[in-house]
């Protein structure tokens, strides 16, 4: 099954990429760092590697850390579903937590595009008031509904922090997390510092416990675009020892830029369009250029 998971995954992901540049699917290539964060993720899970109970990809913006964390991620909730065919209390959840709203629906469509190539009901759960009001009802009632003892454990669930902490609140979303969660994925954790820091760790021991008391254990997984000690910032938000923490990095070859970078830094000021001035800076500096840019 974990093999069926992997194939069905990969080439969904592939697919949705394909799409998404106008290009063959035989021209999909996966960089060796997103193909070595699925490897080491796999078999800390499944393999002998059992020293691991977190992972921690660091690589900078555009480097594809959401394939490297979203493609295991996806193998897991994808073989639970195929476990649970004739016993749905076989069915796992993973959470995807994100620190700010815009950020989670940018991925929610990104992991849903991935998840809309492949052939079976694999779709991705916007955790947020709005998802209930799309549907003409109350976030109440939906909660209701979507986490009541006869509804199937969600594969995938996509949320915030914030929408996370009031979710907590409930008790039918206690219960089917409890029972069904196997995964946690925390996009941007170095953002989760100081106070906020504090009070995502609090939400993790919580979501740890739960699980502890019907004798499942969390994997983690986090990603940064910049952080100083992955290993310790992770260990203190999972609540686990650093040596428990595995880091996954590009290599120095993979990080070496091609061309020229240019860094526009903008300072917002209140009633200016922080959008019109970005795109009014990169214009001017391109413009600047314009007699290479084929370069």
């Amino acid at each position: 099954n974990l093999l069926t998971a992997a194939r069905e995954v990969c080439e969904a992901v592939a697919k949705s990429l394909a799409k998404e540049y106008g290009i063959h699917i035989t021209d999909i290539l996966f960089s060796e760092f997103q193909l070595n964060s699925t490897l080491k993720i796999l078999k800390s899970r499944y393999g002998t590697d059992s020293r691991h109970k977190a992972h921690v990809l660091t690589a900078g913006v555009g480097s594809g850390k959401t394939i490297g964390f979203s493609i295991a991620t996806l193998i897991e909730a994808r073989r639970s579903m195929i476990d649970g065919t004739n016993n749905p209390g076989h069915r796992t959840t993973s959470l995807f937590v994100y620190p700010r709203t815009q950020l989670a629906k940018d991925q929610h469509k990104q992991i849903s595009d991935f998840a809309s190539e492949m052939e079976c009901e694999l779709e991705p759960w916007f955790e947020h008031s709005t998802t209930y009001t799309k549907q003409d009802r109350y976030t109440t009632s939906g909660i209701q509904e979507e986490y009541s003892e006869a509804s199937l454990a969600k594969p995938v669930i996509i949320t915030t922090y914030e929408t996370l902490k009031r979710r907590m609140r409930r008790k039918e979303f206690m219960r089917k997390l409890s029972r069904h969660l196997s995964t946690v994925v925390l996009d941007e954790i170095h953002l989760t510092s100081g106070v906020a820091g504090g009070m995502a760790s609090y939400i993790l021991s919580r979501l740890s416990t739960v699980s502890k008391s019907e004798g499942r254990e969390i994997y983690w997984i986090g990603a940064s675009a910049t952080i100083a000690r992955p290993d310790q910032h992770a260990s203190k938000l999972f609540g686990i020892e650093p040596q428990q923490v595995g880091v996954v990095d590009p290599s120095p070859e993979e990080l070496i830029q091609s061309g020229i970078n240019h860094h526009v830094f903008i300072r917002p000021n209140l009633g200016m369009s922080t959008l019109g001035v970005l795109v009014n800076a990169t214009s001017l500096l391109l413009h600047q250029r314009r007699d290479d840019l084929f370069q």
